[in-house]
């Protein structure tokens, strides 16, 4: 029999540390539950206009350590990277840094 460790998939070890309000913090994997409540979002919401809700509160339970004035600060680009760090896309957010840079 093989034995597969899934409890890797959702290792800390290989989500980075973040600085974000000049804190370093770390982003904690994004649960089955918070993604569930994306989907639910996208099929019931047909304008759009809740997502944005949505992905704040999974951000807030992805990274507890940010306030609620600075979850509502955060750009958009911000919440596409935390979204992303969470589902362990670390090269797609490094992808936007350096394409942001580039631009700079």
């Amino acid at each position: 029999m093989t034995m597969l460790d899934l409890d890797a998939l959702v290792s800390r070890d290989r989500l980075p540390v973040v600085r974000l309000f000049g804190r370093e913090m770390p982003v904690f994997p994004l649960t089955g539950a918070a993604a569930h409540k994306i989907a639910v979002v996208q099929e019931k919401d047909t304008t759009g206009a809740g997502m944005l809700g949505a992905l704040l509160d999974v951000v807030a339970v992805c990274v507890p350590e940010l306030t609620a004035d600075e979850r509502a600060s955060l750009t958009v680009d911000q919440i596409t990277a935390l979204m992303q760090l969470s589902r362990g896309g670390i090269a797609d957010v490094e992808a936007m840094l350096t394409e942001r840079a580039a631009k700079n």
